[in-house]
């Protein structure tokens, strides 16, 4: 698990960002690609694409909640069903092609060894992000994406110590 999260730190310590904030047992990172109406972080993407790479090939089994359907969408791989709109990502898959799935937003990504049992979700209803139902210590990492798929917010573990530019 140090090697993943260590790899996640050093990927996140390179893009620009935009707020950095603690919540629960968390460092939450935001990663946006719009900064304002002219302005673009083209960095953004490409980190965005890794760090999902980063996931799927991590020791841990990747699991994405969301509304739409991988299968009946047509994309690549062994996709299963593990729960009401949760999807475990299977290790052979089209990293690109799943990025691209994801653009509608509005979905959770984690790591861990089983599917949680509690429904997670992302809460951004207030000031700070949060995760709902991600207490569990056996997740080390989570994604979580807003409705148009930026920003991204990167949950690591509090105990991992992220360099980030102000």
């Amino acid at each position: 698990m140090e090697t993943f999260l260590v790899k996640c730190e050093t990927l996140l310590s390179r893009c620009t960002v935009h707020r950095k904030l603690e919540c629960q047992n968390w460092k939450c990172i935001e990663i946006r690609e719009h900064v304002g109406i002219l302005t673009r972080d083209r960095g953004a993407p490409s980190i965005k694409q890794e760090l999902l790479n980063l996931c799927i090939a991590s020791e841990f089994n990747c699991y994405i909640s969301y509304s739409e359907n991988p299968i009946d969408d047509g994309l690549m791989g062994r996709w299963e069903s593990v729960g009401d709109c949760l999807w475990k990502v299977p290790k052979l898959v089209d990293e690109k092609e799943v990025n691209e799935w994801l653009k509608l937003g509005n979905w959770l990504l984690y790591l861990a060894r089983e599917p949680l049992v509690e429904t997670v979700e992302l809460d951004l209803s207030g000031r700070v992000p949060k995760v709902k139902a991600l207490n569990n210590k056996s997740v080390p990492f989570a994604i979580g994406s807003d409705f148009d798929d930026d920003p991204w917010y990167c949950f690591l573990r509090a105990v991992v110590s992220v360099r980030v530019s102000p």
